[in-house]
């Protein structure tokens, strides 16, 4: 490869990011919880958007045992994803923090 290639490269990846923000799970994980059934109040950046195959989509977290964890509405807690839709998680997404006045 040239030295040119090396560099278009990464910026070839950041724009397919940008089109595109759902990561696969393949590819690589969330930061996980460090507990299992609830997130710590310093772990809040930790809750992404996920989906699974079946193409529901859940907020929620990856926890200690890599077991994905949904919340329900009302808030009764998070569940395991696996209990709630019998579907494999395939891609996740953080979710972008608002700016102030509540604009992206």
């Amino acid at each position: 490869m040239s030295m040119i290639d090396d560099q278009i490269k990464p910026l070839a990846y950041k724009v397919e990011q940008l089109r595109n923000p759902w990561i696969s799970v393949e590819e690589r994980l969330p930061e996980k919880a460090r507990g299992l059934y609830e997130l710590e109040k310093d772990e809040q950046h930790k809750m992404v958007l996920f989906m699974t195959a079946n193409g529901w989509l859940y907020i929620g977290y990856l926890d200690a045992e890599e077991i994905w964890r949904a919340f329900t509405v009302p808030f009764k807690g998070a569940y395991p994803i696996d209990s709630l839709t019998w579907s494999k998680v395939t891609h996740w997404m953080p979710i972008p923090e608002l700016k102030e006045g509540g604009e992206q």
